[in-house]
């Protein structure tokens, strides 16, 4: 089994984590049971350098999860489905929401957005953790939505996912995602 955790400089420093679209720059974390050695120097104000260990297949779902984001951000649920198994079950915890189908989560993902508190204007993942055994991995993160407006709403929440490689692609089988109340 594998682990491996990337934590952004600003996370070291007790600041909200990068996206993971721009989480390459600073890693931190993991384990040795396997994958490819990367390390990232940190500033020496703060330390010496940090060696991170990541499985096989972490960069993949790294990049698969940010396009996934990226694809909410645009509320582009087509993009986003394709990433999906076909027998996928999607659960939202905080609106008591349950979604099984590629077609049934794309029509309930544009049902959200018509009853969101605005645009959609920003969708951020930071601290990912990946799980990797075999052909099955779980990526856990924090996410942030920001609907934009003259009075910009920021929602947090948390999300757990499991993806299976098909056909030597990673897919989500199963997303589970719980939002806190948005501040006022």
């Amino acid at each position: 089994m594998l682990h491996w955790r990337r934590v952004s400089l600003a996370a070291k420093l007790g600041a909200v984590a990068a996206c993971v679209a721009t989480g390459r720059a600073v890693a931190a974390g993991g384990n040795s049971d396997g994958g490819t050695a990367a390390t990232a120097a940190v500033p020496a104000v703060y330390g010496a350098s940090v060696a991170a260990v990541a499985p096989a297949g972490f960069e993949e779902l790294a990049d698969i999860v940010q396009s996934m984001s990226g694809a909410l951000a645009r509320q582009d649920f087509k993009a986003y489905v394709d990433y999906l198994d076909q027998r996928c079950t999607w659960f939202d915890d905080s609106m008591k929401k349950l979604a099984t189908g590629k077609e049934a989560i794309l029509a309930q993902l544009q049902l959200e957005a018509k009853s969101s508190p605005g645009v959609l204007s920003e969708f951020r993942v930071g601290e990912p953790f990946v799980q990797i055994e075999g052909d099955r991995a779980t990526v856990t993160f924090n996410a942030v939505k920001v609907y934009g407006g003259d009075h910009p709403v920021e929602v947090k929440g948390r999300s757990s996912s499991v993806f299976v490689r098909r056909d030597g692609r990673w897919l989500m089988r199963n997303v589970y995602t719980r939002w806190l109340p948005a501040a006022s």
